[in-house]
């Protein structure tokens, strides 16, 4: 397999598939002529490329932001927290104490932890748990926006369609709307 030294990337290149095994003669011209063009660290490149690669750029920035390193114990009390959630968010009496007791810390130190962790309340996090079920379940089901209200933990579908609105920005029945 050839290698290419290309001045921009500052070494050899090796271009190859997805397996990492078979060489593209399309990509080695590619590249080649990218290097020709910029042995003076400069690219020219058309609009349509550079608006693809701030685009690839963004993506990349932010999957990188949506990761967060935690220490073995908050994996562990991370772990605990969405298992307890997401067994008992479906029952509309399900409050964030009842997940302190369930937790078995106090009030304020879970609090403190999940706010620490997530960046949201322990409520605001049994909320978005509802939410988050409740669009699943209107993505796979043919069953009325009430009963997912309720079989998702709400009191109310009224109040769960403000919820959705306010979180998603729009309404349940537009979002089976575009569904269909």
């Amino acid at each position: 397999m050839n290698l290419i030294y290309c001045p921009i990337f500052g070494g050899m290149l090796n271009p190859v598939d997805e397996e990492g095994t078979t060489f593209f003669e399309e990509t080695k011209s590619k590249i080649n002529s990218l290097c020709s063009l910029g042995l003076n660290k400069k690219l020219y490149l058309d609009n349509k490329t550079v608006a693809l690669s701030k685009k690839e750029l963004q993506e990349q920035q932010e999957i990188q932001t949506n990761f967060t390193p935690v220490n073995n114990d908050d994996f562990v009390f991370s772990l605990m927290l969405h298992n307890t959630i997401n067994k008992h968010f479906n029952r509309s009496d399900f409050k964030s104490d009842d997940l302190f007791a369930e937790i078995g810390m106090s009030k304020s130190q879970t609090s403190r932890k999940i706010k620490s962790l997530t960046g949201q309340t322990p409520n605001q996090l049994i909320q978005e748990s509802r939410l988050q079920s409740a669009l699943n379940k209107m993505s796979q089901n043919q069953k009325t926006i009430a009963e997912i209200a309720y079989q998702s933990g709400f009191n109310s579908p009224t109040y769960f369609t403000r919820l959705f609105r306010k979180k998603f920005g729009i309404s349940p029945t537009e979002f089976v709307t575009q569904l269909t």
